[in-house]
């Protein structure tokens, strides 16, 4: 089964990602509010199949959790999908040794193939 962690410190960005994932038969599906938190999570074991990462945030630069997802070896398969609204996100992306961005605001069409790429659901 598809996980997924949402780390965004707006709340309505959360609650949106959250409802969508699981719309997606995401399960289980983990939020966090910055980096820092998420890096918690994966340390208590959680294993998401997706993260979708916040690129601006206060507390740790998200390219720290970055880093700590690709230092677990049970965590290879994890994709790692960066979102914000600068411009240039995608290339932010591959740089941090993401796979994949997406840029806000949220274009539904691109969001939604995004959830689909992922998950095993509809």
């Amino acid at each position: 089964m598809s996980s997924m962690l949402i780390v965004d410190d707006s709340p309505d960005n959360r609650s949106f990602c959250e409802l969508i994932a699981q719309m997606f038969n995401f399960s289980p599906v983990a939020v966090a509010s910055d980096a820092d938190e998420a890096i918690a999570l994966i340390e208590k074991g959680f294993k998401p199949t997706v993260v979708l990462l916040d690129l601006i945030m206060p507390g740790s630069d998200p390219e720290e959790l970055v880093k700590a997802i690709r230092a677990k070896p049970e965590l290879d398969e994890t994709e790692v999908v960066l979102m914000s609204a600068i411009r240039e996100v995608s290339k932010v992306a591959r740089t941090m040794g993401a796979d994949d961005a997406i840029r806000k605001p949220f274009a539904m069409e691109k969001l939604v193939d995004r959830f689909r790429r992922f998950s095993i659901g509809p």
